[in-house]
């Protein structure tokens, strides 16, 4: 018998409200999310959002990728939002 494997993982980044503000943002109604137009990360992303509002001021990405993986989104996505965002 295999084990289980996982083929992808989400991770949400929490962000300050002038962060949040320099997001380029475009509503897809269809996933209910507001996709990122800037730039992303060098991840092996399929899904870069935000379900925004005033109240939720945090990026979430979905990630192809297993356990492994999990670490270096971290790195990357902190790198990611202190050089596109500013710290």
């Amino acid at each position: 018998m295999t084990e289980p494997r996982m083929r992808s993982f989400w991770v949400d980044f929490p962000v300050t409200t002038e962060q949040y503000s320099r997001l380029k943002l475009k509503w897809r109604r269809r996933q209910n999310n507001y996709e990122i137009q800037n730039p992303p990360p060098d991840l092996r992303l399929i899904t870069f959002c935000t379900f925004g509002g005033d109240d939720y001021e945090v990026i979430s990405l979905e990630i192809r990728g297993g356990v492994e993986d999990y670490h270096a989104a971290l790195v990357t996505m902190e790198k990611w939002i202190a050089d596109t965002l500013g710290s």
